[in-house]
């Protein structure tokens, strides 16, 4: 869309999606429903950097590999689980983490922690399950990113690239 969806303007939206492949085309309609948010917009910090700072050594697949500390702020009322995902958007958005099905009370992530059980840890663009830290030749941007869902996640960790078609 060239504009931002008004919650005021209705609950719901139909967008089609076309695509050419050879001499065919596909085209699927989809439906989104928006939801009004009530309270504060969530926010998500950590104590060992800044949004935009580079992220410490100690996080870096080549020096301890450890996932990095979060903090979740203002979690939505209507959130029944979260979704995370963090990507390398200097190379391909290629996903050094994914994590579902996280409990909407899991509000604080410790260095290097590890999930409950039902908690789902996606592999990596990287490897296995789990976290994989940066590891560049040179600085890389990476963005993490939380999903408020209103339920819960049906996916393999080795299907975490299909996360977000799942998630809408």
């Amino acid at each position: 869309t060239a504009k931002m969806l008004d919650y005021q303007d209705g609950a719901s939206r139909s967008v089609r999606i076309a695509a050419s492949v050879g001499s065919g085309t596909l085209e699927q309609q989809i439906s989104i429903e928006i939801k009004d948010l009530t309270g504060n917009y969530p926010t998500v910090t950590s104590a060992s950097f800044a949004d935009g700072e580079e992220m410490p050594r100690d996080f870096g697949a080549d020096n301890g590999n450890k996932s990095p500390d979060l903090d979740i702020a203002d979690v939505p009322a209507n959130t029944q689980t979260m979704a995370l995902t963090m990507k390398d958007l200097d190379d391909g958005n290629s996903i050094h983490w994914s994590v579902w099905n996280i409990p909407k009370t899991k509000t604080t992530f410790n260095k290097g922690g590890s999930f409950q059980q039902g908690v789902v840890e996606g592999n990596s663009d990287f490897g296995g399950a789990g976290y994989t830290g940066p590891f560049p030749p040179t600085k890389h941007r990476y963005e993490t990113t939380i999903y408020f869902l209103d339920g819960t996640v049906d996916l393999q960790p080795t299907l975490y690239a299909q996360l977000p078609t799942k998630l809408v």
